[in-house]
């Protein structure tokens, strides 16, 4: 049964205390809670206490968290001080990836560990940023009012963004050159600039349009499920036509539209309730399920 040890549900609800419990633990000794909570979900799944939850179960969960921080993250976007710093988000999203492709290509060619292509599509891989790492930490800066004058946190999370596009966009391109799939080299290109453009950006966009028609008639339980909705249909989409990238900055730029437009009191209250749901459900949820989906058995030397 379901509820009993063993079953999704109660091993998921176990997951979520003691996860919990480890990022206040880990909060009390000046860690990063996320740190505590990765730590006690990589624990469970060691000590096959968490069996029940399903591969499926545990990247759909994931998905309704990570929906939760983007739309937390596009609601704290200033767009206006954004499309002004457009080049340094353009930079920033670019350069360091390449840069760190580069390098770790470098180093895996020279030591004779890989070939050149080898090497960069592990370049790329290392490269990518995880927005369910990054955009809590910039949250908190946000709300401490760190850098808000000049839009850092807004620019380094639209950057991160990107940032995964790029490194996905480059990984598809390398791995096209490796492995032959019958497409042209310059495929994985042009389904990059769809993947931002067209989904990230335009679909966004659009979805943030619709919200936007629909809040002043809606209530704050039902502006919050809009966005929420929004950006699991958004996450989940972009996963099933191969643009996760994509389906990030989707969700991501659909909350930024809604923030745009709306006034600013009823966006900081849906905010808030955001944050309020991400403290307390989404991030333990988050963090222990990643932790838990590291199988030691898995990993060989070889």
């Amino acid at each position: 049964h379901p509820g009993w040890p063993g079953g999704a549900v109660f091993d998921l609800l176990a997951l979520y205390l003691a996860c919990a419990f480890a990022g206040y633990l880990a909060a009390l000794c000046r860690l990063p809670p996320l740190a505590g909570m990765l730590v006690m979900g990589f624990m469970l799944r060691q000590f096959a206490l968490v069996e029940g939850i399903s591969s499926l179960l545990s990247t759909k969960v994931r998905d309704v968290a990570l929906s939760l921080i983007l739309a937390r993250a596009g609601l704290g976007l200033d767009a206006r001080r954004l499309w002004q710093e457009r080049g340094i988000t353009t930079m920033l999203s670019t350069i360091p990836c390449i840069v760190e492709c580069s390098g770790i290509a470098a180093i895996s060619y020279a030591t004779g560990a890989l070939d050149l292509k080898w090497g960069l599509m592990l370049g790329f891989v290392i490269a990518d940023v995880s927005p369910a790492v990054t955009v809590p930490l910039l949250m908190d800066f946000i709300v401490a009012g760190y850098g808000r004058q000049k839009a850092i946190p807004s620019v380094l999370l639209a950057g991160g963004s990107l940032n995964s596009v790029v490194a996905i966009v480059g990984y598809g391109t390398i791995f096209s050159l490796v492995f032959s799939s019958g497409l042209p080299s310059w495929a994985p290109l042009l389904l990059g600039f769809v993947e931002i453009f067209i989904f990230g950006l335009a679909l966004g966009t659009l979805c943030g349009a619709v919200v936007c028609r629909l809040w002043p008639s809606a209530a704050l339980v039902q502006r919050f499920l809009l966005i929420l909705f929004g950006g699991i249909f958004l996450i989940a989409a972009g996963k099933k036509i191969g643009m996760a990238g994509g389906g990030c900055l989707a969700a991501l730029s659909m909350a930024a539209t809604v923030a745009y437009h709306v006034d600013v009191t009823s966006c900081e209250e849906v905010s808030s309730l955001f944050g309020r749901v991400w403290l307390g459900a989404g991030q333990p949820l988050l963090f222990g399920l990643l932790g838990a989906s590291v199988h030691i058995d898995m990993l060989s030397a070889e």
